[in-house]
């Protein structure tokens, strides 16, 4: 155990801090206190930070509701979003979630080379929503997450998807 002399102990751990903390981002190849993409306050308590880091993936299930939450206040603010292989997304219900409509980019049927299209689409708009038809392979998702963090873009991914920032769904959905 050590002892505390005035600030020195104080210093020390914050030193340390700040090492671990530069070790991170070097290893994650991103800073771990950059802005975030506001979302609902009932998700920002779910999220690392808050928000949509910018560079990162979630992973999402297939709750189109969660979807237009997470997309809301985004394109309210002035981003752009884009939905890739979501042929029956629901521009009405979008809309009614908060979603402008006038920000958001559809490819619904974007084929077998739905990754580069979501690559593509990545290099242009902040915020990108896919729903995967098929298990990519490492090597490309590796790639599009590179793509992601250099263009400071955020990946929504409807399903499974490795690596991601976090993993998010909705539970026991109930109307009334």
């Amino acid at each position: 155990m050590r002892s505390i002399v005035g600030n020195v102990a104080v210093r020390d751990v914050a030193s340390t801090v700040d090492e671990l903390r530069a070790q991170l981002e070097r290893m994650q190849g991103r800073r771990l206190e950059t802005p975030v993409l506001p979302v609902p306050q009932a998700l920002a308590t779910l999220l690392p930070g808050g928000g949509l880091r910018p560079g990162a993936s979630y992973s999402l299930g297939r709750s189109m509701s969660l979807l237009f939450a997470l997309f809301a206040r985004p394109s309210q603010d002035g981003a752009w979003c884009a939905a890739v292989g979501m042929p029956h997304l629901g521009a009405e219900a979008a809309r009614a979630a908060g979603v402008d409509l006038s920000r958001l980019v559809l490819i619904p049927e974007p084929g077998e080379r739905w990754l580069a299209v979501t690559a593509a689409i990545a290099d242009v708009l902040p915020v990108v929503a896919v729903r995967p038809p098929a298990r990519a392979k490492d090597g490309d998702i590796a790639r599009l997450a590179g793509r992601m963090r250099e263009r400071e873009a955020v990946l929504l991914v409807q399903g499974p998807w490795p690596q991601t920032e976090a993993m998010i769904d909705v539970g026991d959905p109930s109307w009334s």
